[in-house]
């Protein structure tokens, strides 16, 4: 089983939807794929025009953070239209 299969089958395993989960669930599904560390994050939309990405990494064992941001910007027209469906 590849390393994307073993990762895939444990987010399926960890979430409600398969897609998403709570940063505790990220952590499990990192440890049980055998990764030092993993990455998180959001991308929110904060207004009519405005988006906001939020991204966290982590150690997999103590879950410290290496690093946290965000970033905010205007959304383009590919993205607007994918947004909005």
């Amino acid at each position: 089983m590849s390393f994307h299969e073993r990762v895939m089958g444990a987010v399926q395993r960890a979430s409600k939807d398969g897609k998403s989960m709570d940063p505790a669930q990220a952590q499990n599904v990192a440890r049980d794929a055998g990764a030092d560390a993993y990455i998180t994050g959001a991308l929110l939309k904060i207004g009519p025009t405005q988006l906001r990405l939020d991204v966290r990494a982590q150690d997999t064992g103590t879950g410290r953070f290496y690093f946290r941001t965000n970033s905010k910007g205007r959304m383009c027209k590919a993205f607007s239209a994918w947004w909005t469906g």
